[in-house]
């Protein structure tokens, strides 16, 4: 029995192919380039959870009410997932800007950004004063309620001698929400009503 090699237009052939297979299953050929969605950019490559750009996205209107949100799970398979969105409304012209005047309990419920960035306060004030509309983020980890409070105040803290313009009182109920991790059929499954384990 004799054995051949295989030639060099065979295996530049058989490269290609590989190549191409292995792109195509990271969502890098054809129907990536094209626009289309793909299985793989739904869900974590790592986790086979389902990404979400965020799980909650609240405004000024959703202050007074309970609100039920999951637990926020990072996933290292989705860097940029956001937790619970908060859009308080403002004018850069006044010299009106938000604060807490209660914040969430931290071992609950994280004050996490604010304007895409790390939260930070200056002066008592949420954020950068320079703008006045804001964006929190807010990340749940336990299971539990908390309440907190914002206040828009004047920006200049010896004219804060009046109440405040606004005051907002949110109400947060972190609840367990189970993951949904693809199984072999595409479909997603997930454990109903459990609670995390201890």
């Amino acid at each position: 029995m004799t054995t051949r090699a295989i030639g060099r237009p065979r295996m530049l052939a058989m490269s290609a192919f590989l190549i191409a297979a292995v792109l195509s299953a990271c969502g890098e050929g054809e129907g990536a380039a094209g626009g289309g969605e793909s299985e793989v950019g739904r869900f974590s490559v790592a986790t086979g959870i389902r990404i979400k750009e965020a799980d909650l996205f609240l405004t000024e209107a959703d202050a007074g009410t309970t609100i039920n949100t999951p637990t926020f799970i990072a996933d290292i398979g989705d860097l940029d997932k956001k937790g619970v969105m908060l859009t308080l409304e403002g004018d850069d012209t006044s010299s009106l800007r938000w604060r807490f005047a209660e914040k969430p309990d931290p071992f609950l419920v994280e004050w996490y950004g604010v304007d895409d960035r790390l939260a930070f306060e200056t002066d008592g004030l949420i954020g950068d004063p320079a703008t006045a509309t804001k964006v929190l983020e807010f990340r749940p980890s336990k299971i539990g309620e908390t309440t907190f409070m914002l206040e828009l105040v004047e920006q200049d803290p010896t004219k804060r001698t009046e109440p405040p313009a606004k005051r907002l009182e949110f109400t947060f109920s972190v609840c367990y929400e189970p993951a949904q991790v693809i199984t072999s059929g595409g479909g997603a499954s997930g454990a109903s009503g459990q609670q995390p384990p201890p």
